[in-house]
Parts: structure tokens; sequence; C-alpha cells
């Protein structure tokens, strides 16, 4: 009976350590898998709000290609973080912006990746490896943990140790929590960085969500606008800023390119537009549009703006400066050249007839050599002057040379070219020129031809009107002459 007693007790107990370490086993099983799930689980989520606050630090770069700065702070991102073996950034085609790499990635990495729309055809990866090396090795102590334990509670058979078994199991998952909080307050903190960052920045920054609503403004923006953020912040600033276009036509929302970078999700850049400040006036604006996710997963869109008033203005004086002569204010060669070119097509496609002048001053190098360049110069003006004021609208004068002019008369007949011809004479004849108590004399040759379908090209047309000139200043001055194939072009001497 014995015997038998302590068969059954083995038995007994071999079934009841069976039992017992079929569930240590099952319980340390889950407890390890659970806990890695969520290890990694959190890792990774803590490591894709990093790469999505890096892409909204990037974006700016990114849309105007400057890769150098991408490249800075990619570095410097990688830096601050003692986990991260490498970060790339690279596009849909898999060419790399920026990247950077610590060592080489070993066994225990991790590859995180993230994929942000910053732009029409801007969709960027953001590829991050980390080492999680930190996170095998806890949870290779984890396991140790749960086997020794296990053991214990194999051998002990007491709740105790079974209590004592969870409260090491937990102690990792503690330094965890501990950790994400750590996270998520240097996630805090760049978050700061980066608002105080686009407060800082030179460009007028906003942004908007549904509705056109403003969610964000900077300084500069409020300084170019001369709005206080009050009076953006909650409102539709579409209906604040951009109501009108440069025409001056109403700017509906259905045709407004940051409303469509909203509805479309794409980025946009416009070159030229107008913003419209709290008093009323417009200026000139260059701005980029591009959607951005917020934390709740709604869509807004980011816009970056500058004042380009200057830029148009220097724009326009450069213009000048290259289309005109400096001391008349008369178009210079180049621009008449072109300008007659254009008649030229007009009378070959069209069949329309010009009229094209050659002027040149007579008795000019007499005031020059007798009272100086200075007393020329103002002759020069007051000639100008006084042409330009009996000139048509659609009239176009030019200075092409030192004392000689061009007129291209467009749709005029010959015979009211030789009115236009007299009027010249008389405006430039009319009075006598004085300087230092001395007086000239000054008259003009005029030479004319027309401008028709048979024209070859301006130079053609200008050789013309040249050689006419020519002949009415060999014949005495103070003479207008037709071209005609008898003029002769040849031996022109001016």
């Amino acid at each position: 009976m014995r015997f038998l007693r302590e068969a059954y007790m083995r038995k007994t107990l071999l079934m009841i350590m069976a039992v017992l370490s079929s569930f240590l086993l099952v319980s340390d099983g889950f407890i390890y898998l659970q806990h890695k799930k969520t290890l990694y689980s959190e890792f990774r989520e803590s490591r894709k709000q990093e790469l999505k606050l890096l892409a909204m630090l990037s974006r700016d770069a990114v849309l105007r290609r400057d890769h150098t700065s991408i490249q800075q702070l990619v570095a410097q991102w990688g830096n601050e973080h003692k986990g991260v073996i490498g970060l790339k950034i690279s596009k849909a085609d898999n060419s790399v912006i920026a990247g950077f790499q610590r060592t080489v990635p070993g066994p225990h990495s991790m590859k995180i990746l993230h994929e942000a729309v910053l732009g029409k055809d801007q969709a960027i990866r953001f590829q991050l490896t980390v080492d999680t090396s930190d996170i095998n090795e806890s949870l290779n102590l984890l396991l140790l943990e749960l086997i020794a334990v296990s053991i214990l509670l194999f051998l002990m058979l007491t709740v105790s140790i079974w209590v004592i078994l969870r409260t090491m199991a937990i102690a990792p998952l503690k330094e965890e929590v501990l950790r994400r909080k750590k996270v998520m307050t240097k996630l805090r903190r760049v978050s700061r960085e980066k608002q105080r960052l686009l407060e800082s920045a030179g460009e007028g920054i906003f942004s908007i969500q549904k509705d056109c609503i403003c969610t964000f403004i900077n300084d500069a923006a409020l300084g170019m606008l001369g709005f206080k953020r009050r009076e953006v912040l909650g409102k539709n600033i579409h209906n604040l800023i951009h109501h009108t276009d440069s025409n001056g036509m109403r700017c509906k929302p259905e045709t407004c390119q940051i409303l469509t970078s909203l509805s479309k999700s794409e980025g946009v850049v416009v070159d030229d537009d107008r913003f419209w400040r709290s008093d009323g006036a417009s200026f000139p604006v260059m701005y980029s549009a591009f959607p951005l996710e917020d934390d709740e997963g709604g869509m807004g869109v980011v816009v970056v703006f500058h004042d380009i008033t200057r830029q148009q203005t220097e724009r326009v004086i450069l213009e000048h400066q290259a289309n005109h002569d400096p001391l008349t204010g008369l178009l210079n060669r180049r621009e008449f050249e072109r300008r007659l070119e254009r008649a030229v097509e007009t009378a070959r496609e069209q069949y329309k007839e010009h009229m094209l002048l050659y002027l040149d001053l007579d008795n000019f190098k007499e005031v020059n050599d007798a009272v100086g360049h200075q007393a020329g110069d103002e002759l020069l003006k007051r000639v100008a002057k006084g042409m330009s004021d009996i000139m048509r609208e659609r009239d176009t004068l030019a200075r092409i040379g030192g004392d000689e002019f061009a007129v291209l008369l467009e749709h005029c007949s010959q015979d009211v070219a030789m009115r236009k011809c007299g009027e010249i004479c008389a405006a430039v004849c009319g009075e006598k020129f004085s300087w230092d108590g001395r007086q000239f004399v000054v008259g003009i040759s005029i030479g004319m031809a027309e401008v028709n379908s048979s024209c070859a090209n301006a130079d053609a047309a200008l050789d013309a009107a040249d050689g006419a000139c020519y002949l009415a200043k060999r014949m005495g001055g103070g003479q207008v002459q037709a071209w005609s194939p008898a003029v002769p072009n040849n031996d022109k001497m001016h």
C-alpha cells in the first residue's frame, strides 16, 4: 500500500509538475511575446513621430531643392540621437536627397519608413535605421528573469513566488514607460523649437485647415499684412488677404491656388500673385503652398510667401534701361529694330503699309566742336522732346545713333508721312539753339522708305531709309528724300 501510495503520489506529483510546467511555459511565452509586441510597437511609433517632425522641419528646403540645408538638418538630427544608425531622405524614384549613417547596421537594427507628400510630384520617403540592441538586451533579460522565476515557482509552488514573478516581469515595462515619457518630453521640446523657428523666419508663413480657417501665422506674415494675430486666427484667410486677383477680378475659391492645394493635397508654387493688407492696399507676392497632415490625421496647407515689390520694381527699371536711350529717354536702336521687324512681318503677312523715317541732324558737329559735348547732349534732348510732342500714340520714335533718329509710322500712307516730316522739320528748325551766348542754326535731313509686303527684313528697310537720308543730306541738308531703287545706298558716309 505504501508503495502504491508513494507511486500514486509520484504520479500525481509528476502530473502536477507537468501541468505546472506547461502553465509556466505558456505564461512565460505569453508575457514575453506581449511585452515584445508592446515594446517594439511603441518604439516604432515614437520614432515615426520623430520622422513626421523631421518632415515638417525639412519641407521648405525640399520644395526649394536646397539639398545642403536638408543634409545639415539630417546630420544634426542623427547626431542628437544616440540610437540612430542611419537616416535617409529619398524621392519616389529612390534617388537620395540627403543621408546620414553613423555605423554599419548590425544584426539588431530596425528600419522605419515614413512617406510625406510635400507637393505635386514631391512624395518624399524618410527611412530611419535605429539600433535595437538595447531592446533585445531588455527582452533577453526579461526572458532570463521569467525562466528563473518559473523555476522558483516550479520548486516552491507558492503564490508568493508568482507575485514576485509578476513584479519582476513588470519592472522592465515600467522602465520602458519611463523611457517613453522621456522621448515624449524631447518631442515636445523639438515641437517648441520648431514653433520658435517658424516665428523667427523672415518669410511670411501661415497654415490653414478645412474651409480655409487660419490655424497659425508668424510675426513676419502679420507685419507684411498689417493684421493683428487675433484678427486672423480662426478666420477665413482667403476672404482677408486673397480675395482679389492682380487684374482686379474677384478671386473665387475654386480658382485660388492655395485652396486647390488643400482640396487636391498637391503642392503649388506661384511666382506672381497679390495679397491684400488690412488697409486695403495690395502687394505682389511669390508663394508656395503644400499640404501637411496634422496630429489628428486631418489635412491642412502651409503657405510660405515673400513680398516681391522691390524685385518687380528693379525688373521694370532694368527692362526700361535695356530698351531706352539713357540720354534722351527715347527707345534705343535694339528695341526699335525689334519693333520694326514686327512691322515688317505684319506688312508681309497681312499686306499692311507702314512708313519708316531716318533722321540725321544738320550742323550737329559744329555745336559739339564749338561749345562742347555738354551742349551737344542738351541739343539732342531738346530735339528728342520736340519730336516726341508731335508723334501720334502709335508712332515709334527712337535714337539709333549719335545724332541719328528713326521714326516708324504704322498704318500710314506716304502723303501722311510727308506731312509728318514737315512737322518734324518745323519742330527741330523752329528756333535757334543758344549756348554760352552763341546761337546755332540746326536743321535735319530725313530719309523716307515704305515698309510693305515686298520688304525683306528690318535691316533692308533701315538701309533704304538711311540711303535716302544720305541723299537728302548730300543735297544740302534740310531736305526730305523718299527712297527709290535709284537712290545710291552703297556709298553712304554716315
